[in-house]
């Protein structure tokens, strides 16, 4: 695990893992309620994929956002499927991500210190 945030709700917990992947899991019962395969943008996983830096939650529960290479991957946080890949780091790892308040931007932060609103 390599980095966990807690759903709004406060029933879950999602994790990044360091092979890509990004698995929610139910605080009460401790089982792993969604998995979601690899932080390529797709929901099967590839060898793209590496170390999850960062995983945050939209306000509403409703979207996964996670910071892996050079992007941030948007998943459905019901279903687990993929949504928006936002790729604009070329040469550069994303190390952070966040949503604002409203559930409206993603933020995110780089290796290199560059910070970008989606």
């Amino acid at each position: 695990v390599c980095c966990v945030c807690l759903t709004p709700d406060g029933t879950g917990i999602v994790s990044g893992q360091s092979d890509g992947s990004v698995k929610v899991w139910t605080i009460s019962t401790g089982e792993v309620r969604l998995e979601i395969g690899g932080t390529s943008g797709d929901s099967e996983g590839s060898e793209d994929d590496g170390d999850v830096k960062c995983v945050c939650v939209t306000p509403d529960g409703l979207i996964i956002a996670a910071a892996c290479h050079n992007k941030v991957c948007l998943w459905d946080a019901v279903s687990g499927e993929p949504g928006l890949v936002l790729e604009g780091n070329e040469d550069d790892t994303v190390q952070a991500v966040c949503v604002t308040p409203d559930g409206s931007q993603v933020v995110s932060g780089s290796k290199e210190g560059e910070v970008r609103v989606w």
